[in-house]
């Protein structure tokens, strides 16, 4: 069964994307929303590694580093575990994007 994601365009609205995010970090936000892995979990949670995301957005290792410690810290937008590699995506990016089936 294919899975499509169906996305809100009134999250371009939001404060916070778009005037508190730089282009690299609404990248990273509407990949980490998006990606392949997403799909495995329809909750929000899921696991992947920062070297997965650094080759799939083709950014260093550090820049995605800086992202995730600033999405977790400073936005509250998602929670990562270092060592199992498991992301969760808080209830505002769960409102963004639904899952639809076909």
């Amino acid at each position: 069964m294919k899975k499509f994601l169906k996305v809100n365009t009134c999250m371009w609205k939001d404060p916070i994307i778009s005037e508190e995010m730089s282009k690299e970090e609404r990248m990273f936000y509407v990949y980490l929303l998006m990606n392949q892995g997403r799909f495995t979990n329809e909750d929000g949670t899921y696991q992947i590694s920062k070297k997965q995301i650094a080759v799939e957005l083709e950014y260093s290792l550090e820049l995605v580093d800086g992202l995730m410690k600033r999405f977790v810290e400073q936005l509250k937008l998602i929670k990562y575990n270092q060592e199992t590699g498991e992301l969760i995506i808080g209830d505002t990016g769960k409102a963004f994007v639904r899952v639809v089936r076909c």
